[in-house]
């Protein structure tokens, strides 16, 4: 659905309480915060693991945090973009959808590849009180690579 197309515009606008799954609510986020993850979400798109668009339902794209837990950070530079399918790979592994498991290794590679002008291990370490995060990008998995050139080839390619 390109933009400026009659169906780009009545889609439900981009908030940030639809970019999250319920228990990741953005309601904690301050008006500065909000603003910043609404124009990050605006130029991302699709998912960062296996490319599936924003443009196609089936599945909801939303919004992981990169160091996660109690009194999480809301910033950009700790963003990565995920459809619901791949979310739940990376919190549930194989078990949730009979993929190859997704990891915080593969998601700093990950963020490096699809957003490296946010992309700052040195601050994500400093979330944990850490001058290194103890762990180094690895690649994506054949599968996701895969999965990314069929989901780039078009809708009745994509397997939701």
């Amino acid at each position: 659905m390109p933009p400026g197309s009659a169906e780009w515009h009545t889609r439900p606008p981009i908030t940030g309480e639809s970019l999250c799954p319920p228990h990741h609510r953005v309601a904690h986020m301050n008006a500065a915060e909000k603003r910043a993850l609404l124009e990050w979400v605006a130029l991302r798109r699709c998912c960062a693991v296996c490319w599936w668009p924003e443009s196609d339902g089936r599945r909801s794209l939303e919004v992981h945090h990169l160091i996660g837990g109690a009194g999480r950070k809301h910033d950009v530079r700790q963003y990565v973009r995920l459809c619901e399918r791949c979310h739940g790979v990376l919190h549930s592994g194989q078990i949730y959808a009979c993929q190859p498991d997704l990891n915080r290794r593969i998601l700093l590679g990950i963020k490096e590849e699809c957003d490296p002008e946010n992309y700052d291990p040195a601050f994500l370490a400093s979330l944990k009180h850490k001058q290194h995060l103890g762990y180094e990008p690895e690649p994506l998995p054949d599968y996701y690579v895969q999965e990314r050139q069929r989901n780039a080839r078009g809708w009745k390619y994509r397997q939701p």
